[in-house]
């Protein structure tokens, strides 16, 4: 993944390796796809720097609009803070 902006704590460099469960595969996963643009709410592998995994499938990711809006999942009744959308530049 492309890290574009943080609202907490650091990543090693500009690009990360993300870890989740794709939809199919088991019962909770994250209906991720290529060329999106998401929050994500992010736990480091203890073992392998640079490697991070969902805290959790449901509410662990949010989608990014053209409008430069963060949307929960349709699963996640959740919104992100006001602090943490103005970190990271979004709107809303």
């Amino acid at each position: 993944m492309e890290v574009t902006a943080t609202a907490k704590g650091e990543v090693p460099g500009d690009r990360i390796e993300l870890s989740y469960v794709t939809p199919g595969a088991a019962a909770e996963t994250a209906p991720l796809a290529a060329g999106k643009e998401y929050v994500f709410l992010l736990t480091e592998d203890g073992e392998r720097a640079g490697r991070y995994y969902l805290v959790s499938t449901t509410q662990g990711w949010y989608g990014v609009g053209g409008d430069g809006r963060a949307a929960p999942g349709p699963e996640n009744t959740l919104s992100l803070s006001a602090e943490v959308r103005k970190a990271l530049g979004l709107g809303g």
